[in-house]
C-alpha cells in the first residue's frame, strides 16, 4: 500500500513539475498576454478519453498506439502547449533509449538527460523554437512505466 502511495505521490510531482516547467517557460519566452488583473489568457482544451489532443506533434511518439492516460493543450493567444501522459509498453530502459534515438533522428539537441530521483527520469530537447520535456515514471516495479510529454514551439 505505501509503494501504490509512493508512486502516486511521484507521479503527481513529476506531473506538476512539468506544467510548471512549461508554463514558465511559455510565459517568460512568449511574454504571455496579461489583463489588467495580472492574469495571462489562457484556454485549455482536453482530448477525448483514450486520445492524443490533435496539436501533439506525432513525430515525437515511440509507440504506435500506448495506453493514453490523459492529452490536452494549454492554448494562449501566440501559441500552445501540447501534452499527452500515456502507460507505456517498453521498460524505463528502452523508453530512454528509444527517446534518446527518435530525439536524434528528429535533429533535438537534448539539453538535459537525468534522473530527478529513483525511478523518475526526464529528457529536455530543443530545436529551433521547439522545445520538448518527456518524464519517465515508475517508481514501482509493478506498476506500468508512465511516460509525460509536454512541447512547446515559441
Amino acid at each position: 500500500m505505501q509503494n501504490k502511495r509512493n508512486l502516486y505521490i511521484a507521479l503527481g510531482l513529476a506531473g506538476l513539475a512539468v506544467v510548471i516547467l512549461v508554463v514558465g517557460l511559455t510565459y517568460k519566452n512568449w511574454g504571455g498576454e496579461v489583463t489588467p488583473g495580472g492574469d495571462v489568457k489562457v484556454a485549455e482544451t482536453k482530448a477525448p478519453q483514450g486520445e492524443i489532443v490533435k496539436n501533439f506533434p506525432r513525430e515525437l511518439m515511440i509507440e504506435a498506439s500506448p495506453i493514453i492516460k490523459d492529452s490536452g493543450s494549454l492554448n494562449y493567444e501566440s501559441g500552445s502547449q501540447p501534452s499527452v501522459s500515456y502507460y507505456s509498453k517498453f521498460s524505463v530502459t528502452e523508453n530512454l533509449r528509444l527517446f534518446r534515438a527518435r530525439l536524434a533522428t528528429l535533429k533535438y539537441e537534448i539539453t538535459n538527460d537525468s534522473k530527478a530521483a529513483e525511478g523518475i527520469y526526464s529528457i529536455y530537447a530543443v530545436r529551433g523554437t521547439e522545445n520538448v520535456n518527456i518524464t519517465i515514471v515508475q517508481t514501482d516495479p509493478d506498476v506500468k512505466v508512465n511516460v509525460i510529454m509536454a512541447y512547446v514551439k515559441m
